[in-house]
């Protein structure tokens, strides 16, 4: 970063970055395969989404699994809120962490930390985010669960951008203490809030893969795919908004980066909540 500059190393980084990325790719695709349930689901839509010819219809699949999908949430409180705060997670996710491109400019820049100091950030962001996955996620997940790890991550998260709101220039100490803190929560939230999703769907053996003929598998099992690729989409749609909202106003006031990231976080906790008192109504009826 010293001897680069910010903006040289960091397409250095994006290019490294790019290759291990692709090769993490086709590890996945050769080494992945499909689970029984997505196995069923298949089979079961199959014929049903056959165009004319015969051929599987694209844009039929597409829409038989996103009518599957917000059916599903529009009848079940819990997955609905589980999907907002996963969306609003990953848009988060583009905003307040290490993978934003003004991540380590507002530390290095607004802060005045440099660029020597600048290249220690993704050491301290990713040795907290190991951290919490290591040693916090598996007690406080056994304990408390998802939901409620979810909610911890939250305020660490809260708890490490609040003070950079008011941290002057040139004070590494407080910089770095704020880094460390907000990064331990990314490593509880990011781990906890895929799970709080994943369990939203209510068939643990068709979750886990077990064998089961189509006619078994839940509405939730039936619907997850479409819910998943739903919250992607919703969530990049709103990942490009949030990025040029934060372009806009990153010049004139770069302290906005950690007040927007403030604002999506109550927003998680806010989505988070309602699914726990979802949960626990469901369990009441």
């Amino acid at each position: 970063m010293a001897s680069a500059g910010i903006v040289r190393a960091e397409r250095i980084f994006l290019v490294a970055s790019a290759a291990a990325i692709a090769v993490s790719a086709f590890g996945r695709y050769f080494l992945s395969s499909e689970t029984a349930a997505g196995a069923a689901i298949m089979a079961a839509r199959g014929g049903s989404l056959r165009g004319s010819g015969g051929r599987p219809s694209i844009p039929r699949g597409l829409l038989a699994s996103y009518k599957a999908a917000f059916s599903y949430l529009a009848r079940d409180r819990k997955a609905a809120a589980a999907a907002a705060a996963n969306t609003l997670f990953y848009v988060y996710y583009l905003v307040g962490t290490n993978s934003s491109l003004y991540f380590t400019p507002f530390f290095a820049d607004a802060l005045g930390l440099g660029a020597p100091m600048a290249g220690a950030i993704g050491a301290v962001y990713a040795g907290g985010t190991l951290l919490a996955m290591l040693f916090l996620n598996p007690p406080i997940f056994r304990r408390f669960g998802p939901a409620k790890g979810a909610l911890f991550g939250v305020v660490l998260n809260a708890a490490g951008f609040l003070p950079l709101l008011f941290v002057p220039k040139g004070a590494v100490l407080p910089a770095m203490a704020a880094l460390g803190l907000a990064s331990l929560g990314f490593g509880m939230l990011k781990s906890a809030i895929d799970a709080v999703l994943a369990v939203s769907f209510g068939d643990a053996a068709a979750a886990s893969g077990d064998a089961a003929p189509s006619s078994a598998l839940s509405a939730g099992e039936a619907a997850r795919s479409g819910v998943y690729s739903a919250v992607n989409l919703v969530s990049s749609v709103l990942g490009m908004g949030a990025g040029a909202l934060c372009g806009l106003l990153y010049g004139p006031m770069p302290r906005f980066i950690p007040a927007f990231s403030l604002a999506i976080l109550a927003g998680i906790s806010a989505a988070i909540g309602a699914a726990i008192g979802a949960a626990k109504g469901k369990a009441r009826g």
